[in-house]
């Protein structure tokens, strides 16, 4: 007796998504972050990261990922991250649509704001998505740490990265950027046929150093 062939199926449902906000958001911010964390890590720490900033120039938003996982397998603290290879097409249209949600409500609230998208690590894949995907077209593009991914469509990746201010950081000791990786992210540069406007190498692993950040925010953005 033969087995029938599973059919797969999409619904569309709604679900609760959480994100974490630092600052004072007026008319008076000057700066409107949307900030991605990097693949299992946990949005409660990761927004600390932005504290030092001044609370009434800078608004912090801090999207978590919409997949929730402990950091141990069955225990530890709970992570996140923002999507895998399994259904990967749905899960970056979910996050994008979750991610423009976001920015159209916390725009609101800053409407005379610039806008910073910043990514790292896998944070940089979904914001560069989510950028080219659905046109946003932020003042800054900060990428830390992590790779603007080869699948998107490079005219439109040219046409929306090429005119951004993109600014890339990385720490000399991040295990995760290897020789080969940097070819490879030289290569998907090529292929979208955009530069970045500036690369700042600090001395540290994987991680978004504050006193970096804090550095690059004093001479980088001048209100």
């Amino acid at each position: 007796m033969g087995i029938d062939m599973a059919e797969e199926h999409h619904f569309i449902v709604q679900k609760h998504a959480r994100v974490l906000t630092s600052g004072q958001a007026s008319n008076e911010t000057a700066y409107l972050w949307i900030a991605c964390h990097g693949y299992a890590q946990i949005v409660d720490r990761f927004v600390q990261k932005f504290k030092d900033l001044d609370s009434k120039k800078h608004f912090i938003v801090c999207p978590e990922g919409l997949s929730r996982f402990y950091s141990k397998g069955f225990s530890g603290a709970v992570c996140a991250s923002w999507m895998t290879k399994q259904d990967r097409l749905k899960e970056i249209q979910d996050y994008s649509t979750y991610l423009s949600q976001v920015l159209q409500y916390y725009q609101a609230k800053c409407p005379n704001a610039q806008l910073i998208l910043f990514g790292f690590s896998q944070g940089v894949a979904t914001i560069s998505r989510w950028l080219v995907g659905q046109d946003i077209k932020p003042d800054h593009l900060w990428l830390w740490a992590g790779m603007i991914p080869e699948d998107l469509d490079p005219k439109r990746a040219h046409d929306l990265l090429h005119p951004l201010n993109i600014l890339f950081i990385r720490g000399n000791q991040d295990e995760f950027i290897t020789e080969e990786s940097i070819s490879k992210y030289q290569a998907n540069l090529d292929l979208y046929q955009i530069e970045f406007a500036d690369t700042k190498v600090f001395d540290g692993g994987h991680r978004v150093d504050r006193q970096v950040l804090h550095e690059l925010v004093e001479t980088k953005l001048i209100t």
